[in-house]
């Protein structure tokens, strides 16, 4: 008897081990395995498409999404394989014949004035029947009732513009006080560090492959030319297939652009712990929580 319940121990142990083994590695496969993403997109004067993808696992689970001709389709693929699909247009349906066929109002001849004896002819009966007072004096009455509303209306109106300056300054004292525990030493100490732990991000999360080109400007050339450094500036060490091409004369927003990347969790989780142990975090959500 003993023997069989330490049988049956043995063999739940063995099975708690195994849910308690496929647990661990799940989690450090959601942890580590990269979640690999890739966009392309074209713009020109007339011409918009893009696509977006994203991928986990050796492809075990996938979101594919499409923009073309202005429609968006979007699919969700289990090891390659399209399973379910959201939007996208329709096969056009065939032609219908007319069911009326010859006898349809658009073949249907319609009669003349000299057909019909009368000297305007609309393809409708015409009515010689004469408004009588009383629906006269009924849209007089309307007309008159649909004035009150308009002016109603426009009085209306006036009152809420000169409620306007009311409302900014209340708008204007709350955002102060929101704003106000962003404004100590400590919480701009608290900036910088979130500044520093979002570059960490950008730099693993950032696109690995970027080629193509981007034509762009603003219309302003000092605004292009700081537009232009920003771009150089993140985009990484591997883009040399990408051309930028500032355009410092006109407005425009043309590109044909193709990148691709990965992101990691066990780096967001990094960083949202080092941001649950800070202090002077917590400090400032507590004050914002009570304003």
């Amino acid at each position: 008897m003993l023997h069989l319940i330490l049988g049956i121990l043995k063999v739940i142990g063995i099975i708690l081990l195994t849910l308690l083994g496929l647990l661990l590695l799940a989690i450090l496969a959601l942890l580590f395995v990269p979640v690999r993403y890739r966009l392309a997109g074209k713009k020109e004067t007339e011409l918009l498409e893009g696509s977006a993808g994203v991928s986990w696992l050796l492809h075990l689970i996938g979101i594919t999404a499409d923009y073309k001709e202005k429609q968006l389709t979007v699919r969700l693929k289990l090891f390659g394989i399209p399973i379910r699909r959201f939007g996208g247009g329709k096969e056009k349906n065939k032609k219908q014949k007319n069911p009326r066929g010859k006898n349809s109002p658009k073949n249907k001849a319609v009669p003349t004035a000299e057909a019909t004896g009368d000297s305007y002819y609309t393809g409708k009966e015409i009515s010689t029947k004469i408004p009588d007072t009383q629906d006269y004096q009924k849209s007089i009455i309307e007309t008159s009732d649909e004035q009150k509303r308009k002016q109603k209306r426009i009085l209306d109106l006036f009152s809420e513009v000169q409620e306007i300056p009311d409302k900014l300054e209340r708008h204007k004292n709350n955002i102060k006080e929101k704003i106000e525990p962003f404004l100590q030493d400590d919480a701009r100490n608290l900036l910088s560090r979130i500044i520093s732990r979002l570059k960490y991000l950008w730099k693993h999360y950032r696109p690995r492959k970027i080629k193509g080109w981007l034509r762009f400007g603003t219309g302003a050339p000092d605004i292009t030319g700081e537009l232009t450094g920003l771009i150089y500036l993140l985009l990484p060490s591997s883009s040399d297939q990408m051309d930028v091409i500032p355009d410092f004369t006109e407005k425009v927003l043309e590109t044909d652009i193709a990148l691709k990347g990965h992101v990691r969790a066990c780096y967001m989780v990094k960083v949202a712990f080092l941001m649950w142990r800070d202090k002077e975090f917590r400090n400032i959500l507590r004050r914002v929580r009570e304003n």
